[in-house]
């Protein structure tokens, strides 16, 4: 009788200290959301789960799931996680567009939520046909989605009913994959010599972005903005030069670029320092056009810088 109690005793004492543990990792990890450090909310919130995982037979889910719920997430973080989520559904679409795989109920979704222009001013921001880890971003929506308000949830789990419907390769073991890979994967930088040039942002927005309008734009731009916009168009026309195969023909073709929309998009200003430099001093360049004009530079060298894209798993 004694050796039961001491067992329930300890087993009491352990239970309550992974549950604190846990308590303590989420209040971390929200805290850090809640100031608006989204990049370390997901690497805490991924501690979180890994820990909550690793002791699932020892948590009681309960207890620690009405615990957490007095830990509430600020306004803010409520519109940050809100953002996120929409970011990766909208390229969970592009994805699926770009492989004539969506069906017409995912066009319907897509149509939505294409209009949503916050994706591209976060540090993910590149060219979104080039996204192929359809898994991470599931990985993302289900770990949050539960922090996240009601519409939210409720868009989010249609989406992951669409996407098994979509891809049977898409099995539940992959949601398992660590959320902090998001982080760290690089696919979404064209080059490592673009990466250096049209190096990524730390502020998500910016004072005027760019948008895909003007004469002579492709319907592949449509609903794009920002760096998100002017990555595409600087690796489309990259493509585009690498085609040509001599000097005088490389420049003849920027030179008819220079003439394009495409053009226009990439040396407007986004940030309000260039844009009132750009207005004051005639000839400020922007970040895009120093990136194009070394492109244009290195090919006519016989440089050529190897396009691909960068993943680190």
């Amino acid at each position: 009788m004694l050796l039961f109690v001491n067992f329930f005793i300890k087993k009491h004492y352990m239970t309550e200290k992974y549950e604190n543990e846990a308590e303590k990792r989420w209040i971390s990890a929200r805290n850090c959301l809640n100031k608006g450090n989204l990049k370390q909310f997901l690497r805490k919130n991924n501690h979180f789960c890994e820990y909550v995982s690793l002791y699932r037979k020892d948590i009681n889910f309960e207890s620690l799931s009405a615990s957490l719920k007095s830990k509430s997430i600020a306004p803010k973080g409520q519109r940050l996680l809100q953002d996120l989520l929409e970011h990766c559904l909208f390229y969970l679409n592009q994805q699926k567009i770009n492989s004539k795989q969506l069906t017409v109920e995912g066009q319907d979704v897509e149509s939505i939520y294409k209009q949503i222009d916050y994706f591209q001013q976060k540090t993910f921001s590149a060219a979104n046909k080039n996204c192929t880890d359809v898994k991470i971003y599931r990985a993302i929506m289900t770990h949050i989605k539960n922090f996240a308000l009601q519409d939210v949830r409720l868009a989010v789990d249609d989406k992951l009913a669409q996407l098994k419907h979509l891809d049977k390769s898409l099995n539940d073991a992959d949601l398992t994959r660590s959320i902090h890979n998001i982080l760290e994967l690089k696919e979404f930088e064209n080059t490592q010599w673009l990466k250096r040039i049209y190096k990524k942002r730390p502020d998500f927005f910016h004072a005027c972005p760019v948008k895909a309008q003007g004469a002579g734009i492709s319907k592949i731009y449509q609903g794009l903005q920002g760096d998100v916009l002017k990555m595409c168009i600087l690796e489309d026309c990259i493509a585009e030069f690498k085609q040509t195969t001599t000097s005088e023909a490389l420049t003849q073709c920027y030179e008819a670029f220079k003439k394009t929309t495409r053009y226009k998009i990439l040396s407007q200003g986004q940030g309000l320092t260039t844009c009132l430099l750009q207005h004051t001093f005639f000839g400020k360049k922007t970040t895009s056009i120093k990136a194009l004009e070394q492109a244009v530079a290195s090919l006519t060298s016989q440089k050529r810088p190897i396009i691909e894209i960068i993943r680190r798993e």
